[in-house]
């Protein structure tokens, strides 16, 4: 008698408490209410074909969301407009306290001189710089990600890999996340896309088992997601969307 597939959902991801996406994807002009902004010292983005930019040059776009919560945080943010030899950043925005009160960690992704990473510490609208790394030169399309433990250890990802660490030995209070941009020659230089955040505990990936006959590998185990021969063959044999989270296959 011909063998069932038989599927087994095993150890997904746990849920995030306090997670949040935004893709932007709605009509032009101010963020909405979700999104606080008025922070003295600061300007807000504005939305321009689904996209945020700022709303004029030589200032910095100060937005946090909405909700807030917990000392471990991450936010993160795609570099969508990027353009190259432009005097401008990209950033996040960690521990940032309510408007309209500047203090929070800026953490950037630079082009200008030099071009680096950095980790500003803000203050009352008073900000000096923690850290910087001028290992990587970030690019259009780069993910920049941020996350900060409980004990104020900041750790900075481009494309999920990481790029700096730096531990502050007085880390700020604030329960808001965010995104920040600065731009000196025109405000299209700089566009981000795609803010994910979550403050809370932060997510542990799980451990997860898997086999198949009928793969290139055929069993083993992997942290956070199957392998890519395995999710190739469940795309392929069961019409699922990539990334579904069916780990096991017994055939």
């Amino acid at each position: 008698m011909k063998k069932l597939i038989i599927l087994a959902l095993l150890l997904l991801l746990p849920g995030i408490a306090g997670a949040v996406t935004d893709d932007f994807k709605r009509a032009n002009g101010a963020l909405g209410s979700n999104w606080q902004g008025s922070y003295t010292g600061g300007i807000n983005g504005t939305i321009v074909s689904q996209k945020v930019r700022a709303t004029a040059i030589n200032d910095n776009v100060i937005q946090t969301w909405a909700a807030s919560g917990g000392g471990a945080q991450s936010a993160q943010v795609t570099l969508s407009t990027f353009a190259p030899g432009l005097n401008g950043d990209g950033a996040v925005l960690l521990r940032a306290a309510a408007t309209p009160t500047l203090t929070m960690y800026y953490v950037a992704a630079s082009q200008g001189t030099p071009s680096s990473t950095y980790i500003y510490r803000c203050v009352i609208g008073v900000c000096a710089t923690s850290a910087q790394d001028a290992s990587v030169t970030w690019a259009q399309g780069d993910v920049l990600k941020a996350t900060i433990d409980a004990g104020g250890v900041i750790t900075v990802f481009r494309n999920d890999v990481q790029v700096m660490i730096y531990t502050d030995p007085s880390p700020l209070t604030g329960t808001y996340t965010g995104f920040g941009m600065f731009t000196a020659n025109s405000t299209g230089d700089v566009e981000i896309d795609d803010f994910d955040t979550f403050v809370g505990a932060p997510p542990v990936p799980a451990t997860i088992t898997w086999t198949c006959d009928r793969c290139a590998v055929t069993s083993g185990s992997a942290v956070g997601t199957a392998p890519p021969s395995l999710a190739n063959w469940v795309i392929a044999n069961l019409n699922l969307a990539p990334g579904a989270n069916i780990i096991d296959v017994l055939v």
